[in-house]
């Protein structure tokens, strides 16, 4: 069986959703119930900065860099929806 073959067997309905569910938030921090940090897959594979404040009102800005891992299960994805379409 080679690899286009099963492919074809998945839907490109499960690869789509694959990447809708990068724009919906991956990783949510809280503390004592209150929300402090939302990510989205989307802000993980292309990195980005928090700004957030201390107790005493201070501002801070951190930077996240992208994740290489997170970078390639996006590509699958990508690929994956687009090899779903071809035909044999």
């Amino acid at each position: 069986m080679n690899n286009i073959t099963l492919i074809k067997k998945v839907s490109p309905s499960v690869f789509g959703i694959i990447v809708i569910c990068f724009f919906m938030p991956f990783v949510n921090i809280s503390c004592a119930g209150e929300n402090i940090i939302t990510l989205t897959g989307f802000q993980l594979i292309t990195g980005t900065s928090i700004d957030q404040s201390d107790p005493f009102g201070r501002g801070q800005s951190e930077k996240v860099p992208p994740e290489p891992l997170g970078i390639a299960v996006f590509v699958c994805g990508i690929l994956g929806l687009l090899l779903s379409f071809l035909e044999n």
